[in-house]
């Protein structure tokens, strides 16, 4: 049976006020079946042998006390192979696509998306490690390219689902780190999509660069790397930050 999209609208809204206020960890609601009826829609797929990058800030002192302990042959210049990958579970703070405890790993399709995604400083250090993927990936898809939005313009409100544009604005909008609250949402519709079995992980946007691929992985956990391993880190000293565009407000 074809939904209006007035109801599904209707179905997500109280779906938000329900999860925020009155059921939060036994949370049972029709938008679920609007999320398992888009399993076979919106997929995205990764081959094996792809290199993602995870990028973590490096303070002076680490970057220094790296230095002492490399050797030549070392591929991991900034953190080790360890510290490269996901945190143990009891360091891990929740985040868009995880809560307090459950590791997700999370990697960009190229180094310039997972630089920005970490918002660093003028002056201080990034450590970025290349994550070679072991096996393809299968990804649930909260992703539309530029290219998509140029194609349908305006009128892509209209083809996709309202549900399915606020998520993906949910999943793509950057957040202070003590707003945890914020990313209810997003934490929910993630563990419900990793119960799931049928998803290595969710495809996002970048809203910090342009046409940049996020990728949030579940089931990856320390010294775990049976779905993808680190294979080498380098150490990016930031030197500027760029104002991209000025908004002259009259």
């Amino acid at each position: 049976m074809k939904r209006s999209r007035l109801l599904e609208e209707r179905i997500f809204e109280n779906f938000i006020r329900q999860l925020k206020n009155k059921k939060r960890f036994f949370c049972q609601h029709d938008f679920f079946r609007l999320l398992d009826e888009s399993f076979k829609q919106y997929v995205g797929n990764i081959s094996a042998g792809k290199n993602l990058y995870r990028a973590r800030r490096m303070s002076k002192d680490e970057y220094e006390d790296r230095k002492k302990i490399l050797t030549n042959n070392d591929p991991f210049k900034g953190f080790d192979k360890k510290g490269s990958f996901v945190l143990p579970a009891k360091r891990c703070r929740a985040n868009r696509a995880n809560t307090i405890g459950i590791p997700c790993l999370y990697v960009s399709s190229s180094e310039n998306t997972a630089i920005a995604e970490v918002r660093p400083f003028k002056e201080t250090y990034v450590s970025l490690a290349t994550i070679k993927l072991k096996k393809s990936l299968r990804l649930y898809k909260f992703y539309f390219s530029a290219n998509e939005s140029e194609i349908y313009g305006e009128s892509i409100i209209d083809i996709l689902p309202f549900w399915y544009i606020m998520l993906n604005r949910m999943f793509s909008t950057p957040y202070e780190y003590t707003d945890n609250d914020e990313y209810l949402v997003t934490q929910c519709i993630a563990e419900y999509i990793r119960l799931s079995g049928k998803f290595d992980g969710i495809l996002y946007n970048s809203s910090l660069d342009d046409d940049g691929e996020n990728i949030a992985l579940f089931n990856c956990r320390n010294n775990n790397y049976n779905l993808c391993e680190p294979v080498e880190s380098v150490v990016y000293s930031i030197n500027s930050i760029k104002v991209i565009h000025k908004l002259l407000c009259k």
